[in-house]
Formats: structure tokens, C-alpha cells, sequence
């Protein structure tokens, strides 16, 4: 069982670190610069990338816990149960976000919501995947 928690999440976290990369570091790059630059005053200029690996150990082994115990054990089911879990954490997130920091814009708030969900539902499609491979 553990063996099983173990590779589930280091495989979630390096999918959710890699799409992660893709999306937000690539595809999102330029509408996160603005979101940077209008922040300057409260963000690092380089984000600690150690923090980073363990927030996305942190979600894998959250999502692998969870789809433990809710028998999630197929890629598919990963996904459905990946995209509701990150929808709805990142909608809470942004929406506080958008609510307290004068610099969080609409627009920002709809692609990190739309970014973040598709890297949570890869990522919960792989949790899925690997859980249903290990006994």
C-alpha cells in the first residue's frame, strides 16, 4: 500500500510539474509576465523552485490519497475526479485572490483557472492510471 502511494505520487507530481511547465511557464508565459509585473511589490522575481516540487508533491499525494480511497483506479476516472478537485481549489484560490489583491486582473484569474485545471486533470489521470496498474 504504501509502495503504491509512493509511486502514484511521485508519478502525479512529475506530470503536474511538467504540464505544469508547459502551460504556465510556455503557453502562459506572457499573461503571467503582466501578472507579475502589476504584482512586483509582493512577488519574488524568481520563484523558489524547490517550493514549487514540494507544492506539486504536496497536490499529487493529496489527489492519490483522495482516489485511494474513492477506488479511483483507471486514467479516465483520474481525470474527471483531477479536473473537479483543481476546478474548484482554483477557483476558491483566484476568486479570494481577485477579491483581496488589487492586482490580480479577470483576465489573469480565467487563464490561471483554465491553466491549473488542465494540469490537475493530466495530472489526476495519471494518479488514476498508475493507481489501477499497482496492486
Amino acid at each position: 500500500m504504501v509502495k503504491r502511494i509512493l509511486i502514484a505520487t511521485l508519478a502525479t507530481s512529475v506530470t503536474g510539474f511538467g504540464v505544469g511547465f508547459l502551460i504556465m511557464g510556455v503557453l502562459l508565459a506572457e499573461p503571467m509576465k503582466e501578472m507579475y509585473e502589476a504584482a512586483a511589490s509582493c512577488l519574488l522575481t524568481e520563484p523558489a523552485m524547490v517550493y514549487i516540487v514540494i507544492a506539486n508533491i504536496v497536490i499529487a499525494l493529496l489527489f492519490v490519497i483522495l482516489f485511494t480511497r474513492m477506488n479511483v483506479n483507471t486514467f479516465k476516472a483520474g481525470l474527471w475526479n483531477g479536473a473537479w478537485i483543481t476546478f474548484l481549489m482554483i477557483v476558491w484560490f483566484d476568486v479570494w485572490m481577485f477579491a483581496s489583491f488589487d492586482f490580480m486582473q479577470f483576465k489573469i484569474m480565467v487563464l490561471d483557472v483554465i491553466g491549473n485545471t488542465v494540469i490537475g486533470t493530466v495530472a489526476g489521470g495519471v494518479a488514476g492510471w498508475v493507481l489501477g496498474k499497482i496492486k
